[in-house]
């Protein structure tokens, strides 16, 4: 806490019913408590620990491929300066996805796109990768 503001890490991932193994999947690796919406037709991973937080922007640094890396350098920036972590920001990853295809395919559906993000927020601020 900084002057009664509480600095909070969290990640989210949003995807179709049909997807919940793979959120199950993801909660036995990292944590977090999986919920499902209101109609019951997506469900929803919550990571909010620390620990399990960083457990995750480790396992996804230099594993990214598009523009998105500039939210989660932003995202490591917030861990470092608020949560005291030392994580180096990793590039992009340029490597040939016919060997490589980390993630690739992980929120699509046929209902629809999926949604990933990671927020750091205080009372007045939030940082999300989407």
């Amino acid at each position: 806490m900084e002057n009664g503001k509480k600095r909070v890490a969290a990640i989210e991932i949003v995807a179709n019913i049909k997807d919940k193994p793979v959120l199950d999947f993801l909660t036995n690796k990292f944590g977090g408590n999986v919920y499902l919406t209101a109609k019951g037709i997506a469900a929803r991973l919550m990571i909010r620990d620390l620990k399990s937080v960083v457990n995750v922007v480790n396992n996804i640094n230099g594993k990214l491929r598009t523009p998105k890396i500039q939210r989660f350098h932003k995202m490591i920036d917030f861990l470092n300066l608020y949560h005291g972590t030392n994580i180096t920001k990793l590039p992009l990853d340029y490597s040939s996805l016919a060997g490589n295809a980390w993630f690739a395919g992980f929120i699509d559906s046929p209902f629809g796109d999926g949604c990933f993000s990671i927020k750091g927020f205080t009372v007045l601020r939030t940082l999300e990768l989407m």
